[in-house]
């Protein structure tokens, strides 16, 4: 059956991405850059039916609205995903998080978050979304909002301590 270029993206949108944003949605683990690379090699072998490609894979995961085709970038797709376990953890409003972590969480988890000392080796959800964290915080450093900070950690008002 021929598909065209559209056609293979709109596929891999429908019917692939609905799935692998589920299971980054529910299981919280460290995926290396091996991982999405390797992702990438499977999404550019189908879109190009085996063939060389012919459009750079920054194009076709550009927005439409800026020239591309709109293919998902998965480690973006990923690291959102991510991103909403540790809001959850800062906000401290979804019960469901503090039950899975075992202990009530009332400082929060932003002296946690930019602490260079992490001694969360036997935790291995924490260790997970730290290491996603320190990746992200890396990269975006500058443009991350002030208020997670230590400083406002130890001035929260049930600090208890």
């Amino acid at each position: 059956m021929q598909i065209s270029l559209l056609g293979r993206i709109a596929t891999i949108k429908m019917n692939v991405l609905p799935k692998l944003l589920y299971l980054f949605q529910t299981i919280p683990i460290y995926l290396n850059r091996k991982f999405f690379k390797g992702l990438d090699k499977i999404t550019m072998k189908f879109i190009w039916a085996g063939k060389k490609a012919r459009i750079k894979k920054t194009y076709l995961q550009d927005n439409k609205s800026r020239g591309g085709f709109g293919l998902p970038a998965w480690q973006t797709y990923y690291r959102g995903a991510s991103l909403v376990w540790i809001k959850d953890w800062i906000k401290l409003e979804n019960k469901r998080v503090l039950i899975l972590e075992g202990h009530d969480l009332q400082i929060g988890w932003h002296a946690f978050l930019w602490n260079p000392n992490l001694k969360i080796q036997r935790y291995t959800l924490r260790k997970s979304l730290i290491k996603i964290w320190l990746g992200i915080r890396n990269n975006h450093y500058i443009k991350i909002p002030t208020w997670l900070s230590t400083v406002e950690a130890m001035f929260y008002p049930n600090n208890g301590r």
